[in-house]
């Protein structure tokens, strides 16, 4: 989807620089502004890609029968379920009532 969404704004690009702008200087700056959105446009996808894949890892452990780490507290699913709309894990019996967020959980 991303390659879908940088065609479609390289295409409107060059459309905008060639068919509207004549002037030499205009063009220059035009260029420079698409090209820091471009580059800022890519750095926010491979923050959040990262940030989905280690969450997905995080799930994965845990859907594996294996312990995580959150928040200093051992999870799994002995103890807490997984809530998939919250994106949290609800303790079970000793930890009834506590509540954990999937970003504050690693991998052991």
């Amino acid at each position: 989807m991303s390659v879908l969404l940088f065609i479609v704004a390289v295409a409107l690009f060059v459309i905008i620089l060639f068919a509207v702008v004549d002037d030499n200087r205009h063009r220059i700056i035009i260029s420079a502004v698409f090209a820091i959105a471009l580059i800022l446009g890519g750095v926010y996808t491979f923050i959040n890609d990262a940030i989905h894949q280690k969450r997905a890892e995080v799930i994965y452990t845990y859907d594996h029968n294996q312990t995580i780490i959150c928040n200093g507290i051992q999870v799994n699913k002995e103890n807490f379920i997984y809530d998939y709309a919250t994106q949290s894990f609800l303790g079970q019996n000793e930890y009834r009532g506590k509540i954990i967020s999937l970003r504050d959980c690693d991998i052991q």
